[in-house]
């Protein structure tokens, strides 16, 4: 979803990582849940100048 609304407001994210970065494991259910929780709505506030979202 936000991915789509900063494609709308013509945003690019461009991400250099090194090649070389080590793998991770982490279990799917609470890297989602970790996700929702940190990110849900943080790309919204800020287009509405609430910068107490995190």
């Amino acid at each position: 979803m936000a991915e789509a609304q900063m494609k709308k407001d013509g945003i690019a994210l461009i991400v250099d990582l090194p090649d070389n970065l080590p793998d991770i494991s982490s279990n799917k259910q609470q890297r989602n849940q970790n996700e929702k929780s940190n990110h849900s709505g943080s790309y919204d506030n800020r287009l509405s100048g609430n910068r107490d979202s995190h």
